[in-house]
């Protein structure tokens, strides 16, 4: 899932800035798999409340903007909750964030949801 702007996929100047967004899964990411990840084990009571959050923001956060909140406003968002140090270069590419925060813990694997 991602942070798009809400009438993804068009991409004009103002949807991209001060817009309505929304939480939501495309076909890509399906279809064509991450460019990044990061695995960390986590216990079943911090699954069960990272899905919990997860569904949360989908209902709830409602906007998007290029240079302020965007996808990688919700990398950050997952990352502080799970213990994470996170670099906030909001502008640069999603597949960087999540690269520093497997940098910056050392390959840690085991990680807790933290409210």
């Amino acid at each position: 899932m991602g942070l798009y702007p809400a009438n993804f996929p068009r991409a004009d100047a103002k949807s991209l800035m001060n817009a309505r967004g929304r939480v939501m899964q495309t076909s890509d990411d399906t279809r064509t798999g991450a460019s990044a990840s990061f695995r960390v084990i986590v216990s079943e009571k911090s699954y069960r409340l990272a899905i919990t959050h997860a569904r949360r923001v989908t209902r709830d956060w409602r906007r998007y903007d290029l240079a302020t909140e965007n996808c990688n406003t919700l990398l950050f968002e997952f990352a502080d909750r799970l213990g994470f140090k996170v670099a906030r270069h909001t502008m640069d590419l999603s597949i960087n964030v999540v690269r520093n925060i497997e940098a910056a813990d050392d390959g840690r694997t085991r990680a807790s949801w933290r409210p």
